[in-house]
């Protein structure tokens, strides 16, 4: 005995779109990721992108900076920065 299953799908139509022309999926994963994301921690020095923090984050970590080299000891909850060591070039 087989069971027939039914798929239905949108067919020649496509994917079905936004008000804003983007596809359902495609909208929903961008929201997710805006909820997800926090906040952006950068070196204080060069600008350069080191993380995304949530919103609950704390504590201490420390992070090289792959760019100027300088060494961060980085408090989460304050967002504040204490340089450990500086790069011989800066």
């Amino acid at each position: 005995m087989s069971i027939k299953m039914q798929y239905q799908s949108a067919g020649s139509q496509g994917q079905h779109l936004t008000a804003s022309g983007q596809s359902k999926c495609t909208a929903a994963v961008e929201q997710e990721k805006q909820q997800i994301a926090g906040e952006q921690v950068k070196c204080p020095v060069c600008g350069h992108r080191f993380f995304d923090k949530e919103d609950k984050a704390s504590g201490f970590i420390l992070h090289k900076c792959s760019i100027c080299k300088n060494i961060w000891r980085i408090d989460l909850a304050a967002l504040s920065f204490m340089n450990i060591k500086r790069s011989r070039n800066a």
